[in-house]
């Protein structure tokens, strides 16, 4: 692709993106600094406030923090706050609890654009346009209002301001996580663990372009208006319990520990998206879809069941044996073929604590180990 040179004094006819009109004029390289002078200034602040205490029996803290990002290009802006709780009680001599809970929210009114796509900014200004105009003169990105954008090209690539402030994708994300631990302390040398964890998120999304785009690719494929609402919930709850024993006897000892899981995901996802264009300029709903709207409709499952085990023996703290075992049963898997088992076995010598070795080999130990090894099954969609 070529053209006339620049800068010579030849007039051609042109756009005008102040009087939005084609008129004769001067073939100048004013654009030259375009992408530059899209660019705006860019900050980040985080402002923290924590609050902790310290005691006989126990710990307690909470932090709230707010961040703010504004980004290199008009419109990018995004916005986080984030509260977390937490800490850790003795109940008793034997009995030790510990939780924490936080909540995170963020926001940005556009995350589109960004980055080195074939429909952002940088290749929109660096790779598909030259610099014969002058960005800056495209603030005013409207001819008429939510019908037809001010731009002098009509193919492929949008006015950048309109990307910016009109051609939107639109986040609010949500996620609230979890964890509670209790350890009782049974025997000198037995103790029990009971965990839970669970985190939930929840995601939406609006993506909208206006008439008159030219690059709609994953916009609708059309010039004549496009929104889509999105809805995603993801959560997962992860609790389990854990026996662990640990005893001397002499020049044997024996470690072991025994327990069970239970492992919960679901996903749920709704989206919605107008097909042909929006009969009314500027007003983004699916009732102002052309034709009817498309839908999708996901649910995902999975539950997971186990018991696991594992023991250790060592004799002179210089020979040790491991013997493992876990078994899973899981709900995407056929009622006959849904349990599975995976094993493994190990030995080790510490061969430092049988030989004077040199100081330059303080520490030596011979292992190997057998196992095997299983993949968990996918999810179970409808």
């Amino acid at each position: 692709m070529g053209g006339d040179k620049l800068d010579i004094g030849r007039v051609y006819a042109q756009w005008d993106p102040v009087n939005k009109e084609m008129r004769e004029m001067e073939l100048t390289s004013k654009g030259k600094n375009n992408f530059k002078n899209f660019l705006e200034l860019s900050l980040t602040s985080n402002t923290t406030v924590s609050v902790s205490q310290q005691g006989e029996n126990g710990s307690f803290r909470s932090s709230l923090s707010y961040v703010y990002n504004k980004g290199q290009y008009p419109n990018a802006k995004a916005q986080q706050f984030r509260y977390t709780l937490g800490g850790e009680m003795k109940l008793t001599d034997k009995v030790t609890i510990e939780g924490t809970m936080g909540f995170t929210k963020r926001m940005a009114p556009n995350t589109s654009g960004t980055g080195y796509g074939d429909q952002g900014y940088i290749y929109n200004m660096l790779i598909w346009t030259g610099p014969e105009y002058d960005i800056r003169e495209y603030r005013d990105y409207w001819i008429t209002p939510d019908v037809q954008q001010n731009w002098h090209y009509s193919g492929w690539y949008d006015n950048p301001y309109l990307m910016a402030y009109e051609k939107l994708n639109t986040i609010d994300n949500t996620k609230t996580n979890g964890t509670f631990s209790l350890t009782y302390h049974i025997l000198p040398w037995l103790k029990g663990l009971a965990r839970a964890g669970f985190d939930a998120a929840f995601d939406q999304t609006e993506r909208r372009a206006p008439m008159s785009v030219n690059s709609n690719r994953n916009w609708g494929g059309t010039d004549k208006g496009y929104f889509q609402q999105k809805k995603e919930y993801k959560y997962s709850l992860n609790t389990d319990f854990i026996l662990m024993a640990e005893k001397r006897f002499d020049k044997l000892t024996i470690e072991g520990l025994f327990g069970g899981s239970i492992y919960y995901l679901k996903m749920n996802e709704q989206a919605a998206t107008t097909r042909n264009g929006l009969s009314v300029p500027g007003f983004y709903s699916l009732k102002a879809s052309v034709e009817s709207p498309t839908t999708e409709v996901k649910t995902e499952r999975k539950q997971v069941n186990s018991l696991f085990g594992k023991l250790t023996l060592g004799y002179m703290d210089a020979f040790y044996v491991d013997v493992t075992g876990r078994n899973d049963w899981s709900s995407t898997l056929p009622v006959d073929e849904h349990a599975y088992f995976y094993p493994s076995v190990g030995a080790s010598v510490i061969v430092s604590e049988l030989v004077d070795l040199k100081d330059w080999a303080k520490f030596l130990k011979v292992r190997g180990s057998w196992t095997v090894s299983k993949k968990r099954p996918g999810y179970l969609c409808y």
